[in-house]
């Protein structure tokens, strides 16, 4: 969803969104030479929600600003020669990224300048 405010000449976005995800994991596990067989199955779901917030400069440069969440699933290793280790698997994981940026077209759209800056967290927002 986009949001066009109508101060300023209507010069800023403000964009929010989200992902709904819902995932199921299964295996199962006949580790012969230690003499195991295990199972896992494990459901995962999780919401990410985003915000952008830009503002065009002119008609050919924008700014902004970006909140974003992502998400990956959990699982276990098909490797594992511990079934207790199996079948307890391993934890999902959450990232929450900021991004800001320049976008800019110059000498009559001949060169354009898109320039960006990253930070992210890796689970320790949760």
């Amino acid at each position: 969803f986009t949001y066009i405010p109508k101060f300023m000449e209507q010069r800023w976005q403000i964009t929010v969104g989200g992902r709904y995800s819902e995932d199921n994991r299964k295996a199962f596990r006949d580790n012969q030479n230690v003499g195991f067989t295990a199972d896992y199955d494990e459901d995962f779901s999780n919401f990410t929600p985003s915000m952008t917030v830009g503002f065009d400069i002119n008609d050919n440069a924008n700014v902004y600003g970006k909140v974003v969440s992502g998400f990956k699933s959990g699982g276990t290793s098909q490797r594992s020669a511990n079934a207790e280790l199996f079948t307890e698997g391993f934890d999902e994981e959450e990232i929450l990224s900021y991004e800001l940026g320049f976008k800019g077209d110059f000498w009559d759209r001949r060169a354009r300048i898109n320039v960006a800056a990253f930070y992210m967290e890796l689970d320790s927002f949760f």
